[in-house]
């Protein structure tokens, strides 16, 4: 049983698959930015105007931005291009924790990996 949340909405530009989303001024979701508060993990490749399921809480797939080390890096942050990159606790208020690493392995730029989504985790 799965423990995730999804949420339908409107895509208000092209999306990738597995990647991070916000909401735009039209209540529309687009690609979320390394600086952006992202709202949750698109789960399909989308145009402009699709219906897409957004993971906003729990296990989901997230594109990588690049390595991401196995029991190292247990955390995850927003990166460019709606990716998810290795936590590593510099530029809070710019730079978003959004969940807890749980694959099985090291992961490389562009992997798909799977991550606890927790959206805006407590910056400490």
């Amino acid at each position: 049983m799965s423990n995730s949340v999804y949420l339908t909405r409107t895509a208000g530009g092209a999306l990738s698959k597995y990647t991070l989303v916000k909401i735009d001024g039209s209540n529309e979701v687009t690609t979320a930015g390394a600086t952006d508060t992202p709202w949750g993990v698109v789960q399909v490749d989308a145009v402009s105007g699709d219906a897409v399921n957004i993971c906003v809480s729990g296990l989901t797939s997230i594109v990588s931005a690049g390595v991401i080390t196995l029991g190292t890096d247990n955390n995850v942050m927003a990166a460019a291009n709606g990716q998810a990159q290795a936590y590593n606790g510099a530029g809070v208020g710019t730079q978003h924790a959004i969940g807890h690493y749980k694959h099985n392995a090291t992961a490389a730029a562009n992997d798909e990996v799977l991550i606890d989504y927790r959206g805006l985790l407590a910056q400490g």
